[in-house]
């Protein structure tokens, strides 16, 4: 099955001098004839009117499906997210006063938050955010979401109890955490950069993702617009990454 078509007019030749190229559908993809003695270039290309013309649209159809593949291709490609670090290990308390040990989020892709519940303005907001992504991410049993207080003097277990509930939380998915300003200094100023407790409390309002590895590899704005798909589409490809 062959589509005849000819060159662009160049080099001051006539069009009769110009030569024909042949190209030639064969078990649904498009070939070249080989004996042609110049370069072909698509985009050079004029389809003839002729008895081949419905090759000829077969064959634009081809060129159309094989751009469309090469360009998902390229889209599908996963994007390597920075390495700002690991997370050391460390113990906490929950909610319910039980003791929380770092290593079960191994294993797992995690967003974390650093909160506190006497915050008048910005903790309210992020934690209703943060709500909607724990919808965004629910039933996924690689995903884990972790507030962490940086108030741990006032922020007790029943405090943070209270807290999330007005937010949609506790969930299984989605714990809060407390514990001595020492360690919450370690994660909120030394690991995370995203606030601290000695001194004066502060936080970022910022969500981290973190690998099934326990590193960093996304900073996402809370109050955004933008930020929160971007995070879940990272997180998207986190988990189909290996924990290893």
């Amino acid at each position: 099955m062959w589509v005849t078509r000819t060159l662009k007019q160049s080099g001051g030749r006539s069009s009769a001098e110009l030569a024909r190229n042949r190209l030639f559908l064969h078990e649904g993809k498009l070939r070249v004839d080989p004996s042609f003695p110049e370069l072909f270039s698509i985009s050079g290309a004029k389809a003839l009117v002729g008895p081949s013309v419905k090759c000829a649209a077969k064959a634009r159809l081809v060129m159309a499906a094989i751009t469309v593949a090469v360009g998902l291709a390229s889209c599908s490609r996963p994007v390597e997210l920075p390495d700002y670090g690991v997370v050391p290990p460390f113990q906490m308390v929950d909610f319910n006063g039980h003791s929380f040990e770092g290593s079960r989020l191994a294993g797992k892709v995690w967003i974390a938050d650093f909160i506190y519940t006497n915050c008048p303005a910005e903790c309210p907001l992020m934690s209703a955010k943060m709500h909607k992504v724990a919808k965004q991410v629910d039933g996924m049993a690689d995903v884990q979401i972790v507030s962490f207080s940086v108030d741990p003097e006032r922020d007790t277990p029943a405090a943070l109890l209270q807290f999330a509930r007005r937010y949609g939380g506790p969930i299984p998915q989605w714990t809060f955490l407390t514990g001595s300003p020492e360690t919450v200094h370690q994660l909120a100023y030394t690991t995370f950069h995203v606030g601290d407790v000695l001194g004066k409390i502060s936080h970022s309002t910022k969500f981290v993702l973190v690998d099934k590895r326990g590193h960093l590899r996304g900073y996402y704005s809370s109050l955004g617009q933008d930020d929160i798909p971007r995070l879940l589409q990272d997180l998207s490809s986190l988990r189909r990454q290996s924990a290893s």
